[in-house]
């Protein structure tokens, strides 16, 4: 039995679509296709232009447990739960954070300074083989951090800032303070490129490494922590890493060294003491035997027998 409908014929054979039919039922709104394309070419450039991308870097650190070594007093000090694996974990974590160790790890690096190129579809920070660096020595006394200075190295001792020239390799004062101006010995870079240098505020660049920085353990009884930070370069995110582990290590080390003076100390001092006080007490027996005539008793009794 074979029925009536829009796709059916009588005698039960589906009817071929009509292609042509369709797009030209489309193509009445050309004008509207078009439109969208064009608005979303324009949204797809301005994010480009506008937006960041961020990369993910991380790295493991190996916490060492040498704080419950303490001899006898190993199993009193487990059973007050003060050398739990738990508590040496929070506490590197909270050294790792300190804005001491974060502070050391930006002036290393000249963190304060960002470099910027024009180059391409959008304004994007720069790190990696730059034409120059640049060191704030001393901020002014009233910094504009949001100054951007247009810099470009016009040879290996002329650097052109806003338009003026400035002598590389000496310190020079600009709008931001003190600067010094070092070329880099590659030449990978095209000569004469316009580069926007930023300054920033150590307290700034501290607080925001400090909230970008994520520290967690690798589970609940281990001792390695993952450390993890987002940047929009990279390899900045990773030297960044590196020299927090370097400073964090290094101040364990100064720790461990001022530790063992310390303690070499005391016991030096201890043994002088010590040392005077058993001098000044064969002196007092020596005096005592001379002043009640007393001499080697094995001696003398040798002579009475």
């Amino acid at each position: 039995m074979s029925y009536n409908d829009e796709t059916t014929g009588f005698d039960g054979v589906q009817n071929e679509p009509n292609f042509k039919e369709i797009l030209f039922k489309y193509l009445i709104h050309w004008k509207w296709f078009a439109v969208s394309v064009i608005i979303a070419a324009f949204l797809g450039y301005t994010f480009l232009r506008v937006s960041t991308p961020l990369y993910k870097v991380e790295t493991d650190l190996l916490i060492k447990d040498n704080k419950g070594n303490l001899g006898g007093q190993n199993d009193l000090l487990k059973d007050l739960n003060m050398f739990s694996s738990d508590k040496i974990i929070d506490n590197e974590v909270q050294i790792l954070r300190s804005n001491t160790l974060l502070e050391k790890t930006v002036k290393g690096l000249n963190l304060q300074t960002s470099y910027f190129s024009t180059r391409g579809v959008r304004r994007h920070e720069i790190y990696e083989e730059l034409p120059f660096k640049v060191e704030l020595l001393k901020p002014a006394e009233h910094v504009d951090y949001t100054t951007v200075y247009q810099m470009r190295l016009l040879s290996p001792g002329t650097i052109e800032i806003n338009g003026k020239s400035y002598p590389t390799g000496k310190a020079i004062n600009i709008n931001s303070g003190l600067v010094l101006v070092t070329p880099a010995q590659s030449t990978a870079y095209q000569p004469k490129e316009i580069i926007e240098v930023q300054f920033s505020d150590i307290i700034d660049v501290i607080d925001k490494y400090s909230e970008n920085l994520k520290i967690a353990p690798v589970s609940k009884q281990g001792t390695v922590l993952i450390i993890t930070i987002e940047a929009a370069v990279p390899a900045k995110g990773k030297d960044f890493l590196n020299r927090l582990v370097y400073e964090y290590n290094l101040a364990a080390v100064q720790d461990k060294n001022k530790v063992t003076s310390t303690t070499l100390s005391f016991i030096t001092d201890r043994l002088n003491k010590l040392q005077e006080e058993l001098g000044s007490a064969e002196k007092k027996v020596e005096n005592y035997k001379s002043g009640n005539k007393i001499t080697d008793i094995s001696s003398q009794s040798q002579i009475f027998l």
